[in-house]
């Protein structure tokens, strides 16, 4: 599995939500977007190989980082709300409705809320 490829096309999902600037791989500066948000695709936090049955399948847990505002912001709430959420502008769906041809799958197993 080429990882630079399954992390370009994960950002190639994210991109078809509206209003998200994608960068793959980590930019030296994401500004706070005054509307929307910025995705960031970093590396990679772990790799886990032949996890099933100690043969066939290979693990990546890719994070995504998604930028929606200032915690002081009244709008931030809602943004992150809407991208949180599991509906059509959310990114889990944007993410595991992507066609891949880099790996056979790819799922969003949970989301982490920082300020």
């Amino acid at each position: 599995m080429d990882l630079k490829a399954v992390m370009t096309e994960i950002g190639t999902a994210l991109d078809t939500i509206d209003a998200v600037r994608v960068y793959v791989d980590v930019p030296g500066r994401i500004d706070v977007p005054t509307r929307g948000a910025a995705a960031v695709v970093p590396y990679p936090t772990r790799v886990a190989y032949d996890s099933t049955y100690a043969r066939g399948t290979d693990r990546i847990e890719q994070p995504v980082l998604l930028v929606v505002g200032r915690p002081t912001d009244r709008s931030t709430l809602d943004k992150l709300t809407a991208y949180a959420a599991g509906g059509a502008s959310g990114v889990k769906a944007a993410i595991e409705a992507h066609a891949y041809t880099s790996c056979d799958v790819v799922t969003v197993d949970s989301v982490d809320v920082e300020t």
